[in-house]
């Protein structure tokens, strides 16, 4: 929050393939939710673009830090959902 407040957060916009970013992320998680019999759940909707041009690694970070709490609060034998909507409308994703 710091950068933010300071205004000197720098974005790096790059193209990259948005199921792949995401899947990268899911998968550091699978020896984790394996040990705890935690099952994963990945669903993205079918207006989801192929491609984006945004920060990734801002994304990936954000949702590495979703997941691993996620992760750490589910009860052994639990689900974990990661559901990834597009909207046509707005031009926005949310996971």
């Amino acid at each position: 929050m710091t950068q933010i407040n300071l205004g000197t957060l720098r974005r790096n916009e790059e193209r990259f393939h948005v199921q792949e970013a995401l899947m990268d992320i899911v998968h550091i998680f699978d020896s984790q939710t394996k040990s705890k019999n935690i099952e994963m759940r990945i669903k993205f909707n079918s207006y989801m673009p192929d491609y984006l041009i945004s920060d990734k690694q801002r994304m990936q970070q954000v949702l590495r830090t979703y997941l691993s709490n996620a992760v750490k609060f589910t009860l052994p034998g639990g689900i974990v959902r990661v559901i990834a909507n597009y909207s046509k409308h707005l031009e926005e994703i949310k996971i």
